[in-house]
C-alpha cells in the first residue's frame, strides 16, 4: 500500500468519514489532486466496501483548456469502469465569477449526488489547500472559525486527502505514472490564493520546511477549541426565547458572559432569526449590535442588508427578519375579519363560538358602536380610560405598559368615527365595555405568523 493510500485511509478512520455500504460521489477536475483521490479511492474500495461515482464540472472559463479537461476526465472514468456525469455551468459576470462557480459547483455536486443516490460527496483538498485557507482568512481578518481551516467533513462533504502534502499526491501520480491536467490558472497570481500559495507558502518554508503541515496541525487545535466554545456558547443559548420567528435574549445575561461566548451566542442568535446556519457578519457591524447592551435609547435598533433586524427592547435584545406590514385603515362588518400589520382582526357573528387559542377576546357594548367599526393606527390625541383607571394617552398607556416601540403604529386600534373602543394589548375605552343586559360584540384580536394571511374568513 502506497503511502498516500495509508493517509487517506488513517483520514477517513480518524473522521468516521465512510462506513461500509456508502455511496460516493468523487469530484474530478482532472487536476493531480482530484486524479489522485479518484484513483486511491478506487483502490479502497473493496476494503472499504463502498461504491464510487463521478462528476466534473466545466465551468468554460478558460476556453479549449476547459474542453480538454472534459474530455480527459470522460476517458479517465471510462477507462477506471467509474459512472461520470458531466455538468457545464453557465457563469454571469454580474457578481464575483470565483464565488458565483463556487456556489453553482456544489449545486451541482448535490444535484449529481441525489441523482446517483450518494450520501457522501468526497472533495479533493490537501494538507496545502488547508494551510492556504489559514492564511488567507487570517490576511483578510477572521475570528477563530476562519483560523480552523476547512473542515474534514461538513454534512455529506468529506475530504480524504486533507492530512496529505499536495508533494505526496505529486509523488503518488508520479511513481505510478498516471497522467493529470495541468490548470494554467493556478499559475496565475491574478487570485489571491494563488498569491498565498507561490509568493507567501515558499517564503514560510524557508523559515520551516513543516511550516505547511505546522499550520494544518495548528488550524486543528484552534477548531478542538473552538469546539468547546461553541458548546458552552449552545449552553447560554438556554437563556433564548423564540417567539413568531423572533427571538429574544435578557441583555443582563449577555453582559455578564466572557466575550468569547457572548460573540457567539449573538452569532447563533443572527443565524437562528435568518435561518441561515452560515450567516456571518463584519466586526465592525457585529460591535454596534454589543453597543445595543449598553444604548442609553431601551428601543435602539439595527438593520442589515441580509433583512436582520436588531432591537434592543427595554432589557431584551430581539433578533428577527424584517418584514414589512401594511398598516391602512380598514373596515370591519359583523362576520368579516381583516389583517392590520401583523395581526388579524375578527368581528365575530353573534352566535359564533369558534375562538383561537392564541388570540385575545375584547366583548364590546353593540347598543353604541353600530353595523361598522374602523380599524387603524394610533392617532395624536388619541385618549383611553379604561375601568376603575384615569384618562390616558394611548401613546402613554403605551410607554407605562412597556410596548415595544416598534409595535405601536401596529396595534390595531378600534374606533366608531372618532370614538376610539379599544387598544389592542391595552384594553377597552370604559364607554365600549359589554353591559350585562344587551348583546355583545365579540372582537377577537391575535399576531399573524406569515407576511401573506390577509384574512380568517372561511
Amino acid at each position: 500500500m502506497s503511502r498516500l493510500n495509508k493517509s487517506v485511509l488513517q483520514t477517513i478512520s480518524k473522521h468516521q468519514m465512510l462506513s461500509p455500504g456508502d455511496r460516493v460521489l468523487c469530484c474530478v477536475s482532472g487536476g493531480a489532486d482530484s486524479v489522485a483521490m479518484l484513483h486511491v479511492l478506487l483502490e479502497l474500495a473493496e476494503a472499504l466496501e463502498v461504491s464510487l461515482f463521478a462528476i466534473h464540472v466545466n465551468h468554460g472559463l478558460r476556453g479549449e483548456e476547459s474542453e480538454r479537461d472534459e474530455a480527459f476526465v470522460r476517458m479517465l472514468c471510462e477507462t477506471l469502469g467509474v459512472t461520470l456525469a458531466v455538468r457545464r455551468l453557465q457563469l454571469s459576470k454580474e457578481h464575483s465569477i470565483e464565488e458565483t462557480a463556487r456556489k453553482m459547483r456544489y449545486q451541482a455536486f448535490y444535484e449529481v449526488a441525489e441523482a446517483f443516490s450518494c450520501n457522501r460527496i468526497a472533495t479533493a483538498h490537501t494538507e496545502d489547500d488547508n494551510a492556504e485557507t489559514v492564511l488567507l482568512h487570517l490576511a483578510r481578518g477572521s475570528g477563530l472559525h476562519g483560523l480552523t481551516g476547512i473542515p474534514a467533513v461538513r454534512k455529506e462533504i468529506i475530504r480524504p486527502l486533507l492530512d496529505s502534502s499536495r508533494s505526496s499526491v505529486l509523488s503518488y501520480l508520479q511513481e505510478n505514472k498516471i497522467d493529470y491536467c495541468e490548470d494554467s490558472s493556478n499559475t496565475s497570481v491574478a487570485f489571491a490564493r494563488n498569491r498565498i500559495r507561490h509568493r507567501v507558502l515558499p517564503e514560510l518554508l524557508k523559515i520551516n520546511t513543516a511550516a505547511i503541515s505546522s499550520i494544518a496541525k495548528t488550524a486543528m487545535l484552534l477548531k478542538r477549541d473552538e469546539d468547546y466554545l461553541l458548546e458552552e456558547a449552545q449552553r447560554w443559548m438556554s437563556y433564548a426565547v423564540e417567539l413568531h420567528d423572533t427571538w429574544r435574549y435578557p441583555c443582563s445575561v449577555l453582559l455578564q458572559q466572557h466575550d468569547a461566548i457572548r460573540s457567539r451566542v449573538i452569532l447563533q442568535l443572527m443565524r437562528n432569526a435568518l435561518n441561515h446556519p452560515s450567516y456571518s457578519v463584519e466586526s465592525a457591524k457585529f460591535q454596534k449590535v454589543i453597543g445595543l447592551l449598553s444604548s442609553d435609547s431601551p428601543s435602539a435598533e439595527l438593520q442589515f442588508t441580509s433583512g436582520l433586524l436588531v432591537r434592543r427592547v427595554y432589557d431584551h435584545l430581539e433578533f428577527s427578519k424584517e418584514i414589512v406590514f401594511p398598516t391602512e385603515a380598514c373596515f370591519l362588518h359583523e362576520g368579516e375579519s381583516c389583517r392590520f400589520g401583523r395581526f388579524i382582526v375578527k368581528w365575530h357573528r353573534e352566535n359564533e363560538t369558534k375562538i383561537h387559542k392564541n388570540f385575545m377576546l375584547y366583548e364590546l357594548d353593540s347598543a353604541i358602536i353600530g353595523d361598522c367599526i374602523q380599524v387603524r393606527s394610533r392617532r395624536t390625541g388619541d385618549q383611553l380610560k379604561l375601568q376603575d383607571r384615569h384618562t390616558k394617552s394611548v401613546k402613554r398607556w403605551m410607554i407605562d405598559g412597556k410596548i415595544e416601540k416598534y409595535l405601536r403604529d401596529e396595534l390595531p386600534v378600534l374606533s366608531v368615527g372618532e370614538n376610539l373602543i379599544l387598544v389592542h394589548g391595552i384594553g377597552i375605552n370604559e364607554p365600549y365595555v359589554a353591559k350585562n343586559d344587551r348583546r355583545i360584540i365579540r372582537i377577537e384580536i391575535g399576531l399573524c405568523l406569515h407576511e401573506n394571511e390577509r384574512s380568517t374568513d372561511q
